[in-house]
């Protein structure tokens, strides 16, 4: 039983690599490379993950100003 399929009969206009990524096939492709360098990582081929710090989620920050002059009074004479 094999389970490799024959290119030649996908057709001539059969393009796999023509277009972005889907969302999902991004995220998949993530999580692969996410895996492969934490194996190289705890083999010591590696000292850290490089793509350890994009998976943290971004926390957003608080407003820098909290207090500010209305347009009004910045134009007053």
């Amino acid at each position: 039983m094999t389970f490799v399929r024959d290119v030649r009969s996908a057709g001539k206009n059969w393009r796999p690599f023509a277009g972005p990524l889907s969302p999902g096939s991004e995220r998949q492709a993530f999580v692969i490379l996410n895996t492969l360098y934490a194996l190289l990582v705890n083999a010591g081929y590696l000292a850290g993950n490089p793509l350890s710090l994009s998976r943290q989620r971004s926390r957003k920050a608080k407003p820098r100003a909290t207090r500010f002059l209305e347009d009004d009074l910045w134009r007053a004479p």
